[in-house]
């Protein structure tokens, strides 16, 4: 009896039950879903400035990170003054601890790269719940661009222009209804995001001028003003 529990220890140890396979998970856009990361790959102590510049050479955290720094702008700008100085206390907390807590519980479905991404586009959609609404029909401007909006079906539909000197820019995209960073698709550029607010709204595109499909210096990302 002894040899034998000694045995299928033994085995135990040499042959591994296997590790179940992660739960499906179902990200926003499905734009953070990856397989597992080697182990290994999992292996570093938290986010810092050199990993950060580097991780900024993935395209989805790029992404992430910019819509962070595009609400964290909005906010600075649009929130009273104590409200702001409370958040920018929570904002470093996050930054210094928060975020890497949040990435290591994506790290079993996704590559440590991934869920940076995934754990900032989390903090992201956090932080426009204090300033995004839903959008209505209407029409939006600032000093060089304007577009309009219609809801129909489940989603918002946007058309607009942009304009500087002789060059301009017309476009129309559509996405899914929400109050955060909304993902407008179009067909001849890449996905531009608009958040809206009470009094206007906001557009970001991860990369200015000519290569959104406009003429050079011509762009509409930034602030408008509801008409």
């Amino acid at each position: 009896m002894y040899k034998v529990l000694v045995l299928a220890l033994w085995s135990c140890l040499i042959f591994p039950a296997a590790q179940a396979p992660a739960a499906n998970y179902s990200p926003v856009d499905d734009a953070f879903s990856y397989p597992s990361a080697p182990r290994s790959y999992h292996s570093r102590g938290g986010m810092d400035n050199e990993f950060h510049r580097e991780t900024l050479d993935d395209p989805r955290y790029a992404l992430a990170d910019g819509l962070l720094n595009a609400t964290w702008g909005l906010l600075k700008r649009t929130l009273p003054t104590h409200e702001y100085e409370s958040l920018q206390k929570e904002q470093r907390r996050w930054i210094s601890e928060g975020r890497d807590r949040a990435a290591r519980r994506y790290m079993d479905e996704m590559s440590e790269t991934r869920a940076y991404a995934r754990a900032t586009m989390d903090r992201v959609d956090e932080l426009t719940r204090r300033v995004g609404v839903i959008p209505k029909d209407g029409s939006y401007s600032n000093a060089y661009a304007s577009f309009s909006t219609s809801v129909r079906g489940g989603r918002v539909h946007v058309t607009g222009s942009a304009y500087r000197r002789q060059n301009t820019c017309d476009y129309e995209a559509s996405g899914k209804m929400g109050n955060g960073w909304i993902r407008m698709q179009h067909d001849d550029f890449d996905d531009f995001y608009v958040l809206f607010l009470p009094y206007g709204a906001e557009i970001f595109y991860k990369r200015g001028g000519s290569s959104q499909g406009c003429g050079v210096g011509v762009g509409f990302d930034g602030s408008y003003d509801r008409d």
